[in-house]
């Protein structure tokens, strides 16, 4: 019989307050095994992502934690787990995961929640929240993207917990290393790069960049070696004063798509030269333009400035036979 089944026969005994004679010792690991037949089942019904540690009944272990949800097991934290309740009928019923608080080592090559981070398995990737010494830090990863949710403190890249320790696998929906997008929300940027986080989590670079409610304004630091990003979105700004971020735009040379909304936008000069194919300045509380505030784009089809308080345009603002505007 498994671990896990020797547990659960342990514990139906438990909750039965003992049994009493060999037929209902039986009676109880044959429930237990039924319960392991079925999780292995499960298990062998998934689609799992490569990175993804599978186990079955051959594999589990008293001394690991396993997370029981629709299709997998995966190891969490350094706890044993026990099947704190089964329904006792003629069928197996069902079974809940509780945690007995006894510490446990994972094996070698084993994945491992972060120290410091609770841990879920999400539907193709997984889900951190994690106390760090700079505050609270909550990040999901789903292989070709990643979002950051800054809950308080400074992001700061030295405290992001590394994808994986020498020797073990990285977690479920592992990222790649050129993703289509990564998220910032609520963060304050130290003067830092982006790109020195997306390392610590195994990758490099991204084709998208979305900074919402930003705490401090984007300076050309934190968009170094994102040479590839080809989008930038900076929403969610409740209406605070702001510029565009037009030093920091200089790091991204192939930027082809710039929005920027809910802020208290002031343009005094025109936009400097950049590749741009659309741009959107949308509820940004605009009032005014400047003369030939857009004739540096040459390349620019399509602009967006509806939602703002413009009650004319200079008539050089730009050139209409090249643009798709929307007022």
């Amino acid at each position: 019989m498994s671990p896990l089944a020797l547990v659960s026969a342990r514990t139906i005994c438990h909750h039965r307050r003992g049994c009493n004679g060999d037929t209902e010792v039986a009676r109880a690991r044959a429930m237990a095994t039924a319960l392991v037949v079925l999780l292995t089942v499960a298990v062998a019904a998934a689609s799992p992502a490569p990175s993804t540690l599978l186990l079955d009944s051959t594999t589990l272990a008293e001394d690991v934690t396993y997370e029981v949800t629709a299709t997998t097991l995966i190891p969490e934290n350094d706890t044993v787990v026990e099947i704190s309740t089964i329904v006792a009928d003629d069928d197996i019923g069902s079974a809940s995961v509780s945690q007995a608080g006894q510490a446990g080592q994972a094996g070698d090559g084993e994945w491992r929640c972060p120290h410091g981070c609770d841990c879920a398995a999400l539907v193709e990737g997984t889900s951190y929240n994690c106390s760090l010494p700079s505050g609270v830090l909550a990040f999901d990863e789903y292989g070709d993207g990643i979002t950051f949710k800054c809950q308080s403190g400074v992001f700061r890249c030295a405290e992001v917990p590394p994808a994986a320790s020498a020797g073990r696998r990285a977690g479920r929906g592992a990222l790649r290393a050129a993703l289509g997008s990564v998220t910032l929300r609520g963060c304050e940027l130290p003067a830092e790069p982006v790109t020195c986080a997306l390392t610590r989590r195994g990758a490099r670079t991204t084709a998208k960049l979305i900074v919402q409610a930003p705490r401090t304004p984007l300076d050309p630091v934190h968009l170094r070696g994102l040479e590839n990003l080809e989008m930038l979105r900076i929403t969610d700004l409740e209406g605070a004063r702001s510029e565009l971020p037009l030093r920091a735009l200089g790091a991204v040379p192939r930027l082809r798509q710039l929005t920027m909304n809910e802020a208290q936008l002031e343009l005094k000069t025109p936009l400097p030269a950049l590749p741009l194919l659309a741009l959107e300045l949308a509820t940004d509380a605009l009032t005014a333009l400047p003369p030939r505030a857009f004739r540096a784009l040459p390349s620019l089809r399509r602009l967006g400035l509806w939602d703002n308080a413009l009650a004319d345009l200079p008539e050089d603002t730009f050139e209409e036979d090249t643009l798709d505007m929307n007022r």
